[in-house]
């Protein structure tokens, strides 16, 4: 995820059938990544996909974002905050946060699999029976674990795709959502921090409700006291276009309160807290 300054006190381990809430003080850029999980040996170096999603991606998380926050905390409230580079900025960060995280990258791994399979059986169906040393070359072709992870990166962050992935979420309605009771509630972060969901408020995966559909939702917190909300522009009958790039002030506890709940249950294994939010939280505990 995004490492900042927002984010530096509270981590919340999330609790499971097997494993109990568990509050600590570390700094996020500690806990941020699985160690190693990007780790490859199919490239010459190992940290190939580290150093590539560092370089690419992560580096917007720092000048590039915290201007962003600042454009948003500063500027008059009823215009239009968010440019065009702006929102090229958030799409590249959201559309990576999205498919670097291990439930998107584990999922479609496993996919891969299935795939390489059929397309095995594909090819042999396609060749005479003649070409006996050619089948069973291929019958016997497998692909590790690792192999076919290297495959959905390179997949996934394919220029072209990529590209095409971020332009089609910066054509939706772009909404600011600006938290007004930050000190009361705050929009906490995770590990995973971009949520796909519907209108109905129903968490879902990327992949099974996918980014053209009108009734897709993206929720991504850049600081606790900003949230960012795409919509489609179809939504309520397009009756929304008056808010697009606009900062909105919240206030409403239930709102900031389920967006939260939503971050919390799709973390992978941290919730980020701010500050006062944690200290009360460990009080409590």
């Amino acid at each position: 995820m995004c490492r900042g300054d927002n984010y530096q006190i509270g981590i919340s381990l999330k609790p499971t059938a097997s494993r109990c809430l568990k509050l600590f003080t570390n700094s996020v850029e500690s806990v941020a990544y699985i160690e190693k999980y990007y780790d490859t040996q199919v490239r010459k170096n190992p940290k190939y996909w580290e150093h590539y999603l560092d370089k690419n991606f992560d580096t917007l998380c720092g000048s590039p974002l915290l201007n962003i926050i600042a454009k948003i905390t500063m500027a008059p409230d009823n215009i239009e905050v968010l440019s065009e580079q702006d929102k090229d900025v958030l799409a590249r960060i959201i559309i990576s946060q999205a498919i670097r995280v291990p439930q998107f990258l584990d999922e479609q791994t496993d996919l891969a699999q299935e795939r390489l399979i059929k397309y095995k059986k594909a090819i042999l169906n396609s060749l005479p029976a003649s070409y006996g040393r050619e089948n069973d070359l291929i019958s016997k072709m497998t692909f590790s674990r690792d192999e076919r992870k290297d495959m959905v990166l390179t997949a996934s962050f394919n220029a072209e795709k990529f590209s095409r992935f971020c332009e089609v979420i910066k054509k939706k309605y772009w909404f600011i959502f600006y938290n007004d009771i930050r000190d009361r509630m705050p929009y906490i972060t995770s590990d995973n921090p971009v949520v796909f969901t519907t209108i109905k408020a129903k968490t879902e995966k990327m992949t099974t409700i996918g980014l053209l559909n009108d009734e897709t939702v993206i929720l991504y917190p850049i600081s606790p006291s900003i949230l960012i909300g795409i919509y489609s522009p179809l939504l309520y009958f397009g009756e929304l276009s008056k808010y697009n790039g606009h900062r909105m002030h919240i206030s409403d506890m239930k709102f900031i309160t389920n967006v939260n709940i939503l971050i919390t249950e799709q973390s992978c294994v941290h919730t980020f807290l701010p500050e006062p939010l944690f200290s009360i939280l460990r009080e409590r505990i």
